[in-house]
């Protein structure tokens, strides 16, 4: 015996594989699933697994669209000696689950366990450092990671002053899609860039920081008095030297 599962929409319709997605199909017999919502239109199913030595107790995730989400085959609840059997479970209302089951681990009689598996954490690839010019066109490629579905990000970023203030306003992401986020480029100096991000359970990964770098000449008047004399000294010893050549060449 196997676990598969099918969804089926309010007009009977089947809305994944014909015949069922596997949920498990590992060695031996898998039975007594129990199945309950992930908060996210996917589920939580938990069975009774004879592919060791006795019965076990795994667990899997899929989501709206009939993609398992856990370890091939199931992840593992319990896999202690002797028997463990027919278990039961409840949403943890983060996208994960509490399941409980009978347990023969004592060799004497039954006992109650129960185990929580957690719905994980989004995650942030951090880009490194940029440095830029005020006409340049470099992005912060942040990629974003989760166990099931994306979320809601937003970025901060500093002003000249050190104050913060919202750079993006909370816009939806994509498991592993860079953000290109752009960069403010009205001013040169040193700026930072915050991102904080959560899951389709409103679960936050940690926050990502990158450091951007805006460099370029600041045209004034004081800037462009030292350009023209800057210019007139290379003139002047640029006029020397052909002077010096025109004079050797005669001399020869």
């Amino acid at each position: 015996m196997d676990i598969y599962a099918q969804r089926v929409n309010s007009a009977g319709s089947i809305q994944w594989t014909l015949d069922g997605i596997e949920i498990c199909t590992a060695i031996d017999n898998q039975n007594y699933p129990q199945i309950i919502t992930d908060g996210s239109n996917g589920a939580i199913i938990t069975w009774q697994d004879h592919r060791g030595t006795s019965d076990d107790i795994y667990a899997q995730r899929v989501n709206s669209v009939g993609s398992i989400q856990w370890d091939t085959n199931g992840s593992v609840i319990c896999t202690m000696d002797a028997t463990q059997k027919e278990p039961q479970a409840c949403s943890d209302g983060t996208g994960g689950a509490i399941i409980t089951w009978p347990d023969y681990r004592s060799l004497s009689h039954w006992d109650i366990y129960a185990q929580r598996i957690k719905n994980a954490l989004p995650t942030s690839f951090h880009p490194e450092d940029i440095i830029t010019s005020k006409d340049g066109s470099e992005t912060i490629n942040w990629t974003l990671y989760d166990d099931c579905a994306g979320g809601k990000y937003h970025v901060l970023a500093n002003d000249t002053n050190g104050n913060y203030y919202i750079w993006k306003n909370w816009t939806s992401w994509t498991i592993n899609s860079p953000l290109n986020v752009s960069i403010n480029r009205t001013v040169s100096g040193s700026f930072e860039y915050t991102i904080e991000y959560y899951d389709d359970q409103n679960q936050y990964g940690i926050s990502d920081t990158v450091i951007v770098e805006i460099v370029g000449l600041e045209i004034s008047g004081y800037n462009i008095l030292i350009l023209f004399i800057s210019a007139f000294i290379a003139f002047v010893i640029l006029k020397r030297k052909i002077k010096s050549n025109q004079i050797r060449q005669r001399s020869n």
